[in-house]
């Protein structure tokens, strides 16, 4: 079994999560399989967001945040999909992602390591809890706006490094197609982005990072 875990903050998820939430459940997930982990919180505490599991934790870590709260709290399946929610997928998401190698690997990604997986990938349970140090490691509760800048750098840092042995999801449908930036899906005067379309999982990525500097980290 996959389940979803979405990656997600506070200040932006009002925002996000009307446009990733339905493409979802479009495109055949079980509300049961979607989990939603909202960072930038004091405390922990587990809810319900238009049917499924919606957990807001006490970090946050950016693309982390969903596995840091997977391993602290042991949330098994037999693999967690790591998504990002500034996406949306397509009807043949579920079917893709749902589409696990011969062999069952540890890691399936969207992309390989160069330029960078952005950790979008399905994870083996056994395989995340046996890198539990490593994921606690990009914990962050600096919710300063430095703090928050720093963080980011540490998750950029560490992109690939939970990929050891990976494998491509569906590589015969593999394609990458960048648009030009644009502005903001989400919010008015937002920040302009790179629109990428992946093929082989049918998803989207609204990508406000994409080879600048500094790091943007506002929607």
């Amino acid at each position: 079994m996959i389940k979803i875990a979405i990656s997600s903050v506070k200040k932006y998820s009002s925002y996000t999560l009307p446009v990733i939430i339905p493409s979802l459940l479009e495109s055949g997930v079980p509300k049961e399989n979607i989990y939603i982990f909202e960072g930038g919180y004091d405390e922990r505490t587990v809810g319900e967001y238009e049917g499924v599991t919606h957990i807001k934790v006490a970090n946050n870590s950016f693309d982390y945040t969903a596995l840091i709260d997977i391993v602290e709290n042991e949330l098994e399946s037999e693999y967690w999909f790591l998504i990002h929610d500034t996406c949306k997928v397509g009807p043949k998401f579920n079917e893709l992602v749902s589409n696990i190698p011969e062999g069952n690997p540890d890691v399936v990604c969207m992309l390989g390591s160069n330029p960078g997986t952005m950790n979008i990938c399905s994870y083996k349970y056994t395989y995340l809890r046996d890198r539990y140090n490593q994921i606690l490691a990009l914990k962050n509760t600096n919710y300063t706006d430095e703090g928050l800048l720093v963080a980011k750098g540490v998750a950029a840092a560490a992109e690939n490094s939970l990929q050891v042995g990976s494998v491509i999801y569906n590589p015969h449908l593999f394609s990458d197609i960048l648009s030009e930036r644009e502005p903001s899906h989400y919010v008015s005067n937002g920040v302009n982005r790179n629109v990428r379309y992946f093929g082989n999982l049918d998803l989207y990525k609204y990508q406000a990072n994409y080879g600048q500097w500094p790091w943007v980290v506002d929607l």
